[in-house]
C-alpha cells in the first residue's frame, strides 16, 4: 500500500514529520507533495517540492475551463448562504489558485500512481484537501483522508 501526503510545508511541521518516521515503515511507499523540503529532515520518504511553474499552462487552461462549469456556478450561488461572505473578486482568485493546485498534484500523482491501494492524506483542510476530495470522486477504490486541526 502506498500513502501519498499532500501539504503546503513541510519543514514547519513537525507533527506531520513525527507521524511520517512513525508509519512510514507500514507502507511499500510513502510521498510527500510539498511546496517546501526541509533542509534539516531526516525522514524514511520520498518528497516532492512542488513549484507553482510545474504543469503552469495546463493548470492555467484547466482554471479558466472551470470557470465556466455548473460547479462554479453552484459555489456561486452557494456563496448566498455564506456567513461571511467573500467578494467576487476575492472568490474568483482562490477557485483560481484551488484549481491549478489540483491540476498541479494530478500531473504529480499521475506519475506516483500506478493503480495499487493507496491511502491520499490532506494535512490541513485548505485546497489539497478539495484535491483529496476531487480524487476519491474519481477514483472510488483510493481511500482519502483529510486532517482537521
Amino acid at each position: 500500500m502506498i500513502l501519498v501526503v499532500v501539504t503546503q510545508e513541510l519543514e514547519t511541521e513537525s507533527f506531520l514529520i513525527n507521524e511520517l518516521n512513525e508509519i512510514a515503515h507500514h507502507f511499500t511507499r510513502v510521498v510527500v507533495i510539498t511546496t517546501q523540503k526541509g533542509n534539516n529532515i531526516t525522514c524514511n520518504y520520498e518528497t516532492i517540492i512542488s513549484k507553482r511553474t510545474d504543469f503552469l499552462l495546463p493548470s492555467i487552461l484547466y482554471s479558466i475551463k472551470k470557470l465556466f462549469t455548473k460547479e462554479a456556478y453552484k459555489e456561486l450561488l452557494d456563496r448566498k448562504n455564506m456567513r461571511v461572505k467573500p467578494g467576487l473578486k476575492s472568490l474568483i482568485y482562490n477557485w483560481i489558485m484551488t484549481w491549478m493546485i489540483e491540476k498541479r498534484l494530478t500531473g504529480y500523482l499521475k506519475g506516483i500512481w500506478q493503480g495499487e491501494e493507496m491511502i491520499l492524506y490532506s494535512y490541513w483542510l485548505n485546497a489539497y484537501a478539495y484535491f483529496v476530495a476531487n480524487i476519491k470522486k474519481i477514483n472510488p477504490q483510493i481511500t482519502a483522508v483529510s486532517r482537521a486541526h
